[in-house]
C-alpha cells in the first residue's frame, strides 16, 4: 500500500511539473527561466575538499567564464595556480592542470556550453533525480544512455551532467543545495569517470558576485610568479582529474 501510495504521489509530482512547463519547454523558455533563477551570478570563489584525500584543497575563482584555481597540500609549500578562459587552462604552474570541478556548474551561457558538450537539445524529458523532479535535456524520458544535463524542474539548479568521452562518460553530479544570497549553490558534488570509480568532494561557497577582479585572472602574473625551483605537483585526485578533463570535448566561450 505505502508503496502504491509512493508511486501515486510520484506520477502526480511528474504530470505536475509537465503542466508547470506547458509540455517541454523549448530553448527561448528554458534559457529564460534558467537567467531567472542564476542570470545576475556572475562570479564566486569555492573552497573545495576531498574526503578520500584528507588536506588537499582546491579554491577555485571564476567570473564569467574566466576561472582561477589554486591546489594547496599540507606539509608541502608553494601551491599549484592555474588561470583559464572556458575549457582552456592559460597558464598553470604545473602545466598539466585539471579544469575547474565547478566550472560546468554555471556557464554564462549554459546552452551553448552544453551543446557543445554533446547535449543535443532537440530531446527532453522528465524524470526524479532522487526525490526532485527534474527536467532532462539531451534524452527522453528512461534514456540513460545519451549525454544528458537534468535541472531541478522547480529552481533549475543543475543536478547532473552526463558527457561522452572516448572511453565512456564523464559526471558531474550537485547535490545538498543551499540557499546563498540568493542563489540555490551546491555543497557536495562528485565525478563519475569512465573506470567506474567515482571522486566525491564537498564545496564552500564565499565572495558571491564579489569575485570580479582582473587581477585573479592574470596569465602573465602565474607566470612570473611560477616558483624556479618548479611548482607544487598535488597528489590525487590532481594528476587523475588533469588526465580524465584533458578528454572532454573542447568548450569555448
Amino acid at each position: 500500500m505505502q508503496r502504491l501510495v509512493f508511486l501515486l504521489s510520484a506520477t502526480l509530482l511528474l504530470l505536475a511539473a509537465t503542466a508547470a512547463w506547458g509540455f517541454t519547454p523549448d530553448e527561448d523558455e528554458l534559457s529564460g527561466r534558467m537567467a531567472k533563477e542564476y542570470g545576475t551570478l556572475s562570479s564566486w570563489s569555492v573552497d573545495v575538499s576531498f574526503p578520500g584525500h584528507p588536506g588537499v584543497m582546491a579554491t577555485i575563482w571564476q567570473n564569467g567564464s574566466q576561472w582561477r584555481q589554486e591546489w594547496t597540500v599540507p606539509g608541502q609549500k608553494g601551491k599549484a595556480v592555474s588561470v583559464g578562459y572556458a575549457g582552456q587552462a592559460v597558464a598553470s604552474c604545473p602545466e598539466s592542470f585539471p579544469l575547474p570541478l565547478t566550472l560546468l556548474w554555471n556557464m554564462p551561457s549554459p546552452l551553448k556550453a552544453w551543446k557543445q558538450l554533446g547535449i543535443d537539445s532537440s530531446m527532453s524529458g522528465f524524470g526524479f533525480h532522487g526525490d526532485s523532479p527534474s527536467f532532462i535535456l539531451g534524452s527522453e524520458t528512461g534514456d540513460d544512455d545519451r549525454p544528458q544535463v537534468w535541472l531541478n524542474n522547480e529552481d533549475m539548479s543543475l543536478l547532473r551532467i552526463r558527457v561522452a568521452v572516448p572511453a565512456g562518460n564523464i559526471e558531474f553530479l550537485y547535490s545538498e543545495y543551499t540557499m546563498l544570497g540568493g542563489f540555490m549553490v551546491p555543497e557536495a558534488g562528485t565525478v563519475l569517470l569512465p573506470d567506474g570509480n567515482a571522486l566525491d568532494y564537498s564545496m564552500k561557497w564565499s565572495r558571491l558576485n564579489k569575485a570580479a577582479d582582473p587581477a585573479l585572472y592574470d596569465a602573465q602574473t602565474v607566470r612570473q610568479n611560477a616558483a624556479p625551483e618548479g611548482c607544487l605537483q598535488p597528489p590525487d585526485p590532481f594528476g587523475t582529474l588533469a588526465r580524465q578533463f584533458s578528454t572532454l570535448p573542447s568548450l569555448r566561450d
